[in-house]
């Protein structure tokens, strides 16, 4: 559709509403989240730059939430039986995997959602520079 050339009229200018948004606003955590989720929500949310979690990153901040309760839950699990006689090996072993696939993803997460100073840092120097060949005088 063409737009109107000119100058706007009262009645377009009314028509246009822009958002307001404070500029230190931290998005507060969905309506859905347990109040755990929220306090890890809010924990997170708060330790980044205003506007450092746009409406896009909000899956995966959920995400992250409900990696770090299933990582707590997992480690309880895993503590119980690790102090209880009876618990067996395959158990254990089962436990030891679960925590561990939870962990990793909280990291995973964790490193796509910038909290990690390895992925907000920028590297000068090749982690594996290859070292000079020596000069000629140098034998």
């Amino acid at each position: 559709m063409l737009e109107k050339r000119g100058r706007k009229s009262a009645a377009d200018l009314e028509s246009v509403v822009i958002p307001v948004e404070l500029p230190n606003a931290r998005p507060e955590p969905p309506a859905d989240l347990s109040p755990r989720e929220a306090e890890i929500w809010r924990g997170v949310v708060s330790v980044m730059p205003p506007r450092h979690f746009g409406r896009e990153r909000w899956p995966v901040l959920i995400g992250y939430c409900r990696h770090v309760i299933a990582a707590e839950a997992a480690w309880q699990m895993y503590s119980d039986a690790l102090h209880d006689p009876s618990a067996g090996a395959k158990e254990l072993t089962r436990l030891q995997i679960m925590h561990t696939r939870e962990t990793d993803g909280v990291r995973h997460s964790s490193r796509h959602l910038g909290l990690l100073q390895v992925g907000r840092s920028y590297r000068k120097v090749p982690r594996y520079a290859p070292t000079p060949p020596p000069a000629p005088w140098e034998g």
